[in-house]
């Protein structure tokens, strides 16, 4: 032990690089629940019908809160932000069938994180589109 700062390097790079690893898992436990989250909200709102833009926010955060209590994830649905906007499609501003939307969500990366990159949060998109209603199928 006659070298104490070789020591105390050692000592370092032996606990931060397994904080590292365990870091690198959280954010991707993260962006998988994000991504699960998102893909249900796109599904609920396809399966949904005739919907205006405005109606879809109360409708998915109920639909996100039952799914919070469901599948038990880690996340904080309060730094959640989802946004719904339509794309193209048929008609003037209501989302009906074969209109395509973008669902778009928004999470706060933790802290750690976000001191090393440039960006704050994690951003997804996703497009879906609206299915047609069991009296539009042609037969």
């Amino acid at each position: 032990m006659h070298n104490y700062i070789g020591t105390l390097l050692s000592l370092l790079v032996m606990i931060l690089i397994p904080v590292g690893f365990a870091q690198v898992h959280v954010v991707e436990q993260v962006k998988q629940e994000l991504r699960e989250i998102q893909a249900d909200a796109v599904k609920k709102i396809e399966a949904e019908g005739n919907l205006l833009p405005s109606n879809t926010k109360p409708l998915l955060q109920a639909f996100i809160a039952s799914e919070f209590e469901t599948k038990k994830f880690r996340l904080d649905m309060n730094k959640l932000k989802l946004q719904v906007s339509r794309t193209d499609g048929i008609s003037d501003n209501a989302l009906t069938y074969n209109d395509e939307f973008m669902c778009t969500i928004t999470y706060e990366k933790l802290n750690l994180v976000a001191f090393f990159q440039s960006n704050r949060n994690f951003v997804h998109t996703m497009f879906g589109t609206m299915e047609p209603l069991p009296y539009d199928a042609s037969p």
